[in-house]
């Protein structure tokens, strides 16, 4: 009896003690539809909307 008690308590209390701390769903806190781009990447897709807003310009104003 003995020898299916502590087998049995053992895992019990591995299945008890592995699950310590998790409770709930996981999630991305804030808003997930919203991607910020690493700070590297944001200034050079900064620095392509400003040249590419220059060369709308540029047109516009040689079509007229």
């Amino acid at each position: 009896m003995k020898s299916t008690i502590l087998p049995a308590g053992i895992l019990l209390l591995t299945f008890v003690l592995g699950a310590c701390g998790q409770s709930g769903p996981l999630y991305v806190p804030g808003d997930p539809s919203t991607i910020h781009p690493p700070p590297e990447q944001a200034r050079q897709i900064e620095q392509q909307s400003d040249q590419d807003k220059d060369k709308k310009q540029d047109e516009n104003s040689d079509q007229q």
